[in-house]
C-alpha cells in the first residue's frame, strides 16, 4: 500500500537546493475523504493516523529525492495535534533533507489549518 497515494492527492511538491547542500522540500497534500483508513480511523470522525503520517513523510522524500527511501530510525517524532481532515483543507509539509553518509537525514514539520501538528526527525 502506498501511503501517500491512499491518503492524500499531492497537490504541490517543491525541492530546491540549499547552500549548505541540503534540500528543501515543500509540499501541500490534499486528504482524499473515501480513503479505507479515515472511513475506519475513525467513521464519524476522521484523524489522519500518526504513523500514516511518518510514512506519507518518508514516501515524499523518496519522491523529492528520486530515491528509494525507508525510513530506519525515527529520531524524534511529537505529535502536537491532530489532523482532523476535512474537505478541501491542505496539509503542508516542510523538510529539510540531509545527506549524511550513506542515510539521508530529514527534519521538519507538517502543518494543518496554520497550526503546527507534527515535528519530526527521521534517518
Amino acid at each position: 500500500m502506498k501511503i501517500l497515494e491512499d491518503l492524500f492527492k499531492v497537490v504541490s511538491l517543491q525541492t530546491e537546493g540549499v547552500a549548505d547542500g541540503s534540500m528543501l522540500c515543500k509540499a501541500e497534500l490534499l486528504p482524499k475523504m473515501d480513503s479505507v483508513v479515515f472511513k475506519a480511523h475513525f467513521p464519524d470522525k476522521p484523524v489522519v493516523p500518526g504513523a500514516c503520517l511518518v510514512g506519507a513523510v518518508g514516501e515524499m522524500v523518496g519522491r523529492a529525492t528520486g530515491q528509494h527511501y525507508l525510513v530506519n530510525e525515527i529520531k524524534n517524532v511529537k505529535f502536537v495535534s491532530l489532523i482532523e481532515p476535512e474537505e478541501g483543507e491542505l496539509v503542508n509539509i516542510e523538510l529539510n533533507i540531509v545527506e549524511a553518509e550513506k542515510n539521508l537525514s530529514v527534519s521538519g514539520t507538517v502543518c494543518y489549518k496554520g497550526k503546527t501538528c507534527v515535528k519530526l526527525k527521521l534517518a
